[in-house]
Parts: structure tokens; C-alpha cells; sequence
């Protein structure tokens, strides 16, 4: 569902560009890669959460259906605005060496040149959890994993992330999902605070990080003061 949502979004604004498109769908039966409707496709019985395009990336970096100077990464719970075609466009200004993202957290989301793709090789192999996986967001390294700006020569910090209103059940799960906005690329990204599997059911808490619970306190402090506010007027 959530991908659905995403390309529907895609085709909405009149993105012209999906066979640029790679999808990469981890936990298949096996491995393979394909074009569908114009759209790449890689199947991988590797699962790996949010890094699992990463490896697939470095995997097929020669084959042509990947071959590229700059990828953009996302992921599928997203979706983008009417402003996107253009940042998607203007990603061609991007450096080889070069790594752009928000600061932290930053939901994986990022663009790089393909030199930083060559240098990275199997860092993404290693298999993380997803409370590993989201040590990783929050820029630590678990099993030794690294960020991907350290293969970077040149990183971007891009204008900051913005909190896009009131939570919202994208998915129809009965979990509403806070929503944040990249502005330098136009995309939204919907997410379960503190928790995972809202989508397939299997509904679990993660272990938040400090720096997680720390979010939590700052979002709650920032809510209590306009409540204080309201009540004044």
C-alpha cells in the first residue's frame, strides 16, 4: 500500500521521469531484476529495513537499469509535492563525491553522486534490527556499519526538515503517522513514532535511543507551551 501511494502521488504532480524509478523489494523469493510500466525493479530475499536499497545499489551498480551519476534515495512511506519534478531535475548539480541530507534525524533520506556509491561498496550489508536501524538514523554505527557521508568528500546539509501539521492515518491502520516535509526535495515522509508494523499488523515498540526520547520531550514541552498560549487568549 504504502508504495502505491507513493508512485499514485508521482503520477499525480505529472512525474516524467519513472524510468528513472528503481524500486527495490526486499524478502522476495529471490533475486532478480526487471522493468515494469517503464519502473526498475530489484527483488532480493535480503531484508535489511531502510538500508536495504543501499546494498542493492552497490549489488547492481554496473548493471545498466542502474547505472547512474546521482541517485536520490527515498523511501515508500512517502510521497512527494508539485514542486518535486524540479528538485528531481536539479539533482543533476550534484558532485560525485558529493552527499546532501538534512541533519539529523533525517530518515535516510538523501541524495549522492555515484562516487559515493562506489566507495560504500558492502557497508550496507550488514544486517541490522530495526532498533539497530534506527540507531543508524540517529547517526551511530551499529555492527559497524557507517554513514553514508563518510564516503563522502563534499556533504550538503540541506534546509531542515519541518514538522507538516497534525499526524495522519495515511494507510488507513488506525495509527496515525506524524508527517514531516523536506523542502529541498519536496517530499513528505510519514512516520510511527516509536513504533513499527503498523502497515502489516504486527505491531511492536521499538527501544527509542536517547536522542529518540529526547525528540519525544522536546515535541511534548513544545505542545505543552501552546496549550499555555491558548489558554491566555
Amino acid at each position: 500500500m504504502p508504495l502505491k501511494i507513493l508512485l499514485d502521488s508521482m503520477r499525480a504532480i505529472r512525474f516524467a521521469n519513472f524510468s528513472d524509478v528503481i524500486v527495490v523489494v526486499g524478502g522476495a523469493d529471490s533475486d532478480r531484476i526487471y522493468t515494469d510500466n517503464d519502473m526498475v525493479y530489484i527483488e532480493t530475499p535480503f531484508e535489511n529495513y531502510d538500508l536495504t536499497g543501499l546494498s542493492m545499489l552497490w549489488h547492481y551498480r554496473q548493471h545498466p537499469y542502474v547505472l547512474a551519476n546521482v541517485y536520490l534515495y527515498l523511501l515508500d512511506t512517502s510521497t512527494v509535492g508539485a514542486g518535486f519534478p524540479e528538485k528531481f531535475r536539479s539533482l543533476g548539480n550534484v558532485e560525485q563525491q558529493e552527499y546532501r541530507a538534512v541533519n539529523r534525524p533525517a530518515s535516510n533520506i538523501c541524495a549522492f553522486g555515484r562516487g559515493v556509491l562506489e566507495k560504500f561498496k558492502t557497508n550496507f550489508d550488514e544486517q541490522l534490527s530495526k532498533d539497530e536501524g534506527l540507531q543508524f538514523e540517529f547517526g551511530q554505527s551499529p555492527k559497524g556499519v557507517k554513514q553514508i557521508e563518510a564516503f563522502a568528500q563534499k556533504v550538503t546539509e540541506l534546509r531542515p526538515r519541518v514538522d507538516h501539521g497534525e499526524p495522519v492515518d495515511i494507510y488507513q491502520t488506525g495509527h496515525p503517522r506524524r508527517v514531516y516535509w523536506y523542502p529541498d526535495f519536496d517530499i513528505l515522509k510519514y512516520i510511527f513514532i516509536g513504533g513499527n508494523g503498523d502497515v502489516t499488523g504486527t505491531i511492536s515498540q521499538l527501544k527509542c535511543c536517547p536522542l529518540l526520547q529526547a525528540l519525544h520531550r522536546k515535541k511534548k514541552h513544545h505542545k505543552a507551551k501552546k496549550a499555555k498560549k491558548a489558554k491566555k487568549h
